[in-house]
């Protein structure tokens, strides 16, 4: 199965949440590249951290959780497929 794409890192990140009650809002975006870092907020203030990356058709989420990735922005760190 092809993973979604949207237009941009704020939609892909919020895309897992739009289902649920946490109401989920994003309270940080970083784009380095072809890669994002966005920071999602949800109640009651707890955060969550989405990773994603740009291919020819836009914007997928690679990885989440509850805190941030170290060395996120570096292909050599992390091989994430566009």
């Amino acid at each position: 199965m092809t993973p979604a794409r949207f237009g941009s890192p704020e939609d892909a990140a919020l895309s897992e949440w739009r289902q649920t009650p946490a109401g989920a809002r994003v309270k940080q975006v970083t784009v380095c590249g072809q890669r994002a870092e966005v920071v999602i907020e949800l109640q009651p203030g707890y955060r969550e951290w989405v990773y994603c990356v740009r291919g020819p058709e836009g914007w997928r989420t690679t990885v989440s959780g509850n805190g941030p990735t170290p060395s996120w922005e570096d292909p050599d760190t992390y091989g994430w497929e566009p």
